[in-house]
């Protein structure tokens, strides 16, 4: 009576599922999944570390031509901690970029969680090493991160609850991205700050063909006199004016009712 972890396809009609996760009496939760652009199909997901160590581990399977192989393990192994949240997509090159939340202290980040980015290496066919996304901001809790992968550059979003920026401890949605051509991350940037002390949870992040970027999120903040119920919110990056747009409100014509959990996708 363990939680474990499903796939299924649907081609004319949906299959039969095929259990991914095999660790018997521990629990597999919180799935995501992406496909390269060989078709093969990648997913990640959290799961007990199992005795005689403790806390949640990052794993991971693949599936090529039909077939799935073993089971893997992403998240650092030598040190018991929760490492939960997982989120994997793969670009255009095969690459695949994979973000999670962690509290096992790497790299000095300290026992608050924090986000993590690993990659894969299509052409050399291996791991790098954990990369601390979010440590700069202190002792703040991390999670819930957002990723996405545009022409190499990579964007990540996630939900903090520091006081990054004079943003006070409520949650708010920060953001931090890779440029290829300087070979470096970006500095942090806060993207729900201008709706005061209100709670940003669960964002989500995606892009159109011209590199604009959306970033959406839930959000108990009186924006726009929408109340103070949770509403869902977005914001654009304009590429060719690189300049953020202004929070602006989706569901207020819900009225007093809670809006959670936005999904963006672009087509």
């Amino acid at each position: 009576n363990d939680i474990d972890i499903y796939y299924n396809q649907q081609d004319q009609s949906w299959g039969v599922p095929t259990q991914l996760s095999d660790a018997k009496k521990t629990e597999s939760s919180a799935p995501s999944l992406t496909v390269d652009k060989q078709n093969d199909i990648y997913v990640v997901w959290m799961e007990d570390a199992g005795a005689p160590r403790t806390g949640m581990d990052i794993k991971i399977i693949n599936c090529t031509d039909g077939v799935w192989g073993g089971i893997d393990i992403k998240s650092d192994i030598a040190i018991d901690s929760n490492s939960i949240e997982p989120q994997i997509v793969a670009d255009d090159a095969g690459n695949l970029h994979l973000v999670w939340a962690d509290d096992g202290g790497h790299s000095g980040s300290g026992n608050d969680f924090d986000i993590f980015y690993k990659k894969y290496n299509a052409s050399t066919k291996t791991w790098g090493a954990m990369t601390l996304i979010s440590d700069n901001i202190n002792n703040g809790s991390s999670h819930k991160p957002s990723i996405l992968v545009v022409n190499q550059f990579v964007h990540i979003v996630w939900e903090d609850n520091c006081t990054f920026a004079g943003s006070g401890n409520d949650y708010d949605i920060l953001y931090k991205y890779w440029d290829p051509a300087l070979t470096t991350w970006n500095d942090i940037l806060i993207i729900s700050d201008d709706i005061n002390d209100s709670e940003s949870h669960n964002t989500s992040i995606t892009a159109v063909p011209t590199c604009d970027l959306f970033v959406s999120w839930e959000d108990n903040g009186n924006i726009n006199n929408s109340g103070t119920d949770v509403d869902i919110v977005y914001k654009c990056w304009d590429y060719a004016q690189d300049t953020w747009s202004e929070t602006k409100i989706i569901s207020n014509d819900t009225n007093n009712g809670n809006s959670l959990h936005p999904t963006l996708i672009s087509g």
